[in-house]
């Protein structure tokens, strides 16, 4: 500013041709003020580490069996595992290798396939076995594609018989 009014050197004029059409938009103010930060993602116009972690996060979708996963009739341990397994977060050899760990990735069970989290939770023989046993007793049929496959299964209606806090997204695992 130069005697209340914009300067742009000429050298930053060159180099940011449209720089002087943005600061003739700004009005100077007629009393001398103090400058002030202003978030307009704030209601208050001040920026908090809350308000900057909410702005930068990844918001996901929100599951519907998360409140069966999150229950007090599953064990913290296994709750944290099929969480981990929703958000795609199980450290399986694909996983590290994404993140820069080289190492073979067979799957440790079966000896035969890539380990991934939905290979040894439903393609490996073992797994497998587990979900047809399943599939068994609740005279079912169980495909999965996808791991959203798994999370509809677990939103389907079940008998008046089966308890409410042992549906499937819960029982199974």
């Amino acid at each position: 500013m130069h005697n209340r009014s914009w300067f742009i050197p000429q050298n930053l004029g060159v180099m940011f041709p449209n720089l002087k059409d943005l600061v003739q938009k700004v009005t100077i103010p007629l009393e001398y003020l103090h400058d002030k930060l202003i978030w307009n993602n704030s209601p208050t116009s001040d920026l908090s580490s809350k308000i900057a972690y909410e702005f930068k996060r990844h918001k996901t979708q929100t599951k519907n069996c998360a409140k069966n996963i999150w229950c007090k009739d599953v064990p913290p341990s296994k709750s944290l595992l099929v969480w981990r397994l929703m958000l795609d977060k199980v450290p399986t050899y694909d996983m590290l290798m994404v993140r820069g760990c080289s190492m073979t990735s067979m799957c440790s069970i079966c000896h035969s396939y890539t380990e991934s989290a939905f290979h040894l939770f439903f393609n490996c023989t073992f797994a497998f076995k587990l979900w047809c046993w399943l599939a068994t007793s609740l005279s079912s049929t169980l495909h999965f594609q996808s791991m959203e496959d798994i999370w509809r299964l677990c939103e389907k209606p079940w008998s008046p018989q089966f308890p409410s806090r042992c549906k499937l997204g819960t029982f199974a695992l």
